[in-house]
């Protein structure tokens, strides 16, 4: 069967559930095999089958309903191509879930439910009879699951495992309701369970986490300052020292985006600045500065830490300022800038701000996959301090395994050793892809159909072009050749006609000249004139040295002088006719001699 001419398949109206649309898509997609040996069965006898028969969780959907059909059944394509469907659904869903296989594979025993909603005419997310609520439920809080988290994650798996054998033997409305809700009352009571264990971390690790940005912030700010600077050991040991411990407590208290942190910021910049090598452009501006440094100095820490070594710490600043107002040279020594070897703490580390901004964007109950040597961890974001940029991490069972700051976690999605999880609504986000797929793949074949089409339909213009062109050609030809034989023909029968002609001229020239051999003097011949009179001549005399011919009338007067060809011509064109060939007077002579003779 073949997608019906009439049907015109659009993407919205296959993800409304249009059935027609959706129905002549997968038969298109998934070509039954051909058996007219067999005798399809029908919808109700497949769901029968479904029903009564579980399906290996190993074996393809498709492959176990056909290996339970009687020798002379076999399935529709309609029925084939959902099983298909299903089939692939699953596949890809797995793939997509990223859920530990023992539960995907427990998740296998619903297929039949889902084949049930597409034989039933409905996309199984769209059909309140299907058991998507449930799988949604089930990918959305056991996605953290891996066997390796011990007793707790082997009895969540029992009681996930039985409450989907239940979901698979369901055969009303009413059972697959009560099932739900058992699943959620069991998720819900796991979930309060890792929440109390998570509001306790939370409680521990907050303070910790804020200590611990303070710690890494005040160190990234500082070997920024201090980076390819002079200075004195005995300053950069009081910037590592007491100011670096000035600045973090003004974080925990002020946070980053306070006016004294941007203060201490200034005059961090200006503290360094003041023992650089001067020059006559700097020189008056670092006088300037330096008388205002102590007081500022003194003040800020003064506000944010007592120490009975601070007076002692702020005079070698003094003493050192002192050397630069007297024009004396400061002794430089070379400094390591704090934690130089940590790629995230070294001032040169550069994380990219959409990296950043991505990892801002993830909120608390964000799963991962974190990739080890050892296999793959699944961590949930249970804490996000934004302002301290801080994330800590913990697994299915509420438990603390990972924190990081945004840039540390940052460096980790780009190298793709956490990938986040996506649970929203993943089954019909499957679905859907798949159908957009076959769809695409569908029109891609269509338009090449089409376009093979089109070459075909070109390729018989064109030969119907060259036919026809041969055609008149041919005719063409033929119709000269005709002409040229019907020349042929008229000219043979021209030439013959005068061949004729010239026979009869011939012979009617040998008779005229047979005519005038016999031709005598007295001979008779009628000429015609211009004026087309008759004038009957007799031959008078022949003369014997020119050969001319006399004719006179009947008075004796001369009319004609021709020579024997103009006579033969004259006689030939029916100007002149003989009417008397004349007689021989001598022998006519002889002939009365004899006869007198005879008489006496």
């Amino acid at each position: 069967m073949v997608i019906s001419e009439d049907i015109l398949l659009d993407i919205n109206s296959l993800l409304a559930g249009e059935w027609d649309q959706c129905q002549s898509l997968l038969i298109h997609s998934y070509p039954a095999p051909i058996d007219e040996n067999r005798k399809p069965i029908s919808n109700d006898q497949l769901l029968n089958i479904l029903n009564r028969h579980p399906v290996n969780i190993d074996d393809y959907l498709i492959e176990s309903i056909q290996s339970q059909l009687e020798p002379v059944e076999t399935l529709s394509p309609e029925s084939f191509s959902i099983l298909k469907f299903v089939d692939q659904l699953f596949d890809n869903y797995v793939k997509n879930s990223k859920l530990h296989t023992d539960i995907n594979s427990e998740l296998k025993r619903l297929r039949a439910m889902v084949a049930a909603s597409l034989l039933n005419k409905k996309l199984p997310w769209l059909d309140e009879q299907s058991p998507i609520r449930a799988l949604n439920l089930i990918l959305q809080h056991s996605i953290g699951w891996q066997p390796e988290l011990g007793r707790a994650a082997e009895r969540f798996l029992n009681k996930l495992t039985s409450l989907i054998n239940r979901l698979s033997n369901i055969s009303c409305r009413d059972e697959l309701t009560t099932t739900i809700n058992e699943l959620k009352v069991f998720f819900d009571t796991e979930q309060q369970r890792i929440r109390k264990l998570e509001k306790r971390l939370r409680d521990a690790e907050i303070g910790a986490l804020h200590a611990k940005h303070a710690h890494q912030f005040s160190a990234r700010i500082l070997n920024q300052q201090m980076a390819g600077k002079k200075l004195p050991a005995s300053i950069a040991a009081f910037l590592h020292g007491p100011w670096r411990e000035s600045m973090r407590l003004l974080i925990i208290n002020n946070g980053k985006d306070s006016k004294q942190w941007h203060r201490l910021l200034r005059l961090t910049e200006t503290l360094v600045w003041s023992f650089q090598p001067l020059t006559e452009d700097t020189r008056q501006y670092v006088y300037n500065s330096i008388s205002e440094l102590s007081e500022e100095l003194r003040e800020v820490t003064i506000g944010l830490h007592h120490s009975s070594k601070l007076d002692d710490e702020l005079s070698i600043i003094e003493k050192e300022h002192l050397k630069v107002l007297k024009g004396e040279p400061l002794e430089y020594a070379n400094f390591e800038l704090i934690d130089n070897t940590d790629p995230l703490v070294n001032t040169q580390a550069s994380i990219s701000s959409n990296l950043l901004h991505r990892v801002a964007s993830f909120n608390e109950g964000q799963w991962f996959i974190y990739k080890t040597e050892s296999g793959q961890n699944r961590i949930k974001l249970t804490i996000k301090i934004s302002q301290a940029k801080q994330l800590l991490f913990t697994n299915f069972i509420g438990i603390k395994v990972e924190q990081y700051s945004f840039e540390e976690f940052a460096y980790l999605l780009s190298s793709k050793i956490v990938i986040p999880v996506k649970t929203k609504d993943l089954f019909r986000a499957t679905g859907e892809k798949i159908l957009s797929t076959l769809l695409d793949h569908h029109q891609s074949q269509q338009t090449q159909v089409a376009s093979n089409r089109a070459i075909e339909e070109e390729i018989i213009r064109q030969q119907n072009r060259a036919r026809e062109e041969a055609r008149k050609k041919a005719l063409k030809e033929a119709k000269a050749f005709a002409k040229d034989q019907q020349k042929a023909r008229l000219k043979a029968e021209q030439e013959e006609q005068k061949r004729q002609q010239r026979q009869a001229k011939e012979q009617q020239i040998q008779s005229i000249s047979t005519s005038l051999e016999q031709f005598q003097l007295g001979g008779r011949v009628v000429f015609q004139s211009e004026t087309g009179e008759d004038q009957l001549c007799r031959l008078a005399a022949i003369i014997q040295s020119s050969g001319n011919y006399i004719f006179v009338d009947r008075s004796g007067i001369k009319q004609h002088t021709l020579n024997k060809a103009q006579l033969a011509v004259k006689l030939t064109d029916g100007s002149a006719r003989i009417i008397d060939q004349g007689s021989n007077f001598d022998n006519a002579l002889e002939k009365v001699v004899d006869n007198l003779r005879t008489r006496k």
